[in-house]
């Protein structure tokens, strides 16, 4: 798990210029309430929406995650530029995010988002818990579960790297971990987090 974390973050630190040296960000967060609408249209039933700021312990942490605020004029996009503090606040969201999802999984932890998630995000998690079965492993399932959550939000090379890592890394991992890891690595995504 910490060398799945490592690489969601040297993914993100390279896509931003970090490691090349450049001085300015090519692009910035979408923002809290952006990513928390994606979210929420793509996993989540429309009665039963999810607030990714309580993974946070307060919700108005999500004010440090990009948010539009002030009047008039003075009306612009705030805290949108990664930093230190906000790539650990949007780690710890997507961190707590991705473990109530993976405890669909799991016959041991019960989980209130079961009740929650839309039939089709169900249809396409369903099939992972019986990772690491052939099925699980399958193209089909995987580029479904991809989808589901990822949307075309990144390139295919992206589904190729994720798919290619977990296939070759998580072969004997139990299936709860094995989705959580998969849902992270997509949630904190550059392309699923930042302006194009």
């Amino acid at each position: 798990m910490r060398a799945l974390n490592l690489i969601c973050l040297i993914v993100l630190v390279t896509s931003l210029g970090w490691a090349s040296g450049v001085e300015e960000f090519p692009s910035q967060f979408l923002g809290y309430e952006a990513i928390n609408k994606v979210i929420n249209d793509r996993l989540f039933k429309p009665d039963s929406p999810v607030d990714i700021a309580n993974y946070l312990g307060k919700s108005d942490l999500g004010d440090l995650l990009g948010i539009y605020s002030g009047t008039g004029l003075q009306f612009q996009f705030q805290n949108g530029t990664p930093n230190a503090t906000n790539m650990v606040l949007w780690h710890l969201a997507m961190d707590g995010l991705s473990k109530d999802l993976g405890a669909i999984c799991s016959i041991v932890t019960p989980t209130q988002l079961r009740e929650k998630i839309t039939d089709n995000f169900a249809g396409h998690l369903v099939p992972l818990c019986s990772w690491p079965a052939p099925f699980a492993k399958s193209e089909y399932v995987l580029q479904n579960f991809w989808l589901a959550v990822e949307g075309y939000d990144a390139p295919e090379t992206e589904y190729l790297a994720w798919r290619d890592f977990f296939l070759a890394n998580y072969t004997k991992v139990a299936p709860d971990q094995t989705v959580v890891a998969m849902i992270k690595a997509m949630l904190l995504n550059p392309y699923f987090l930042l302006r194009k």
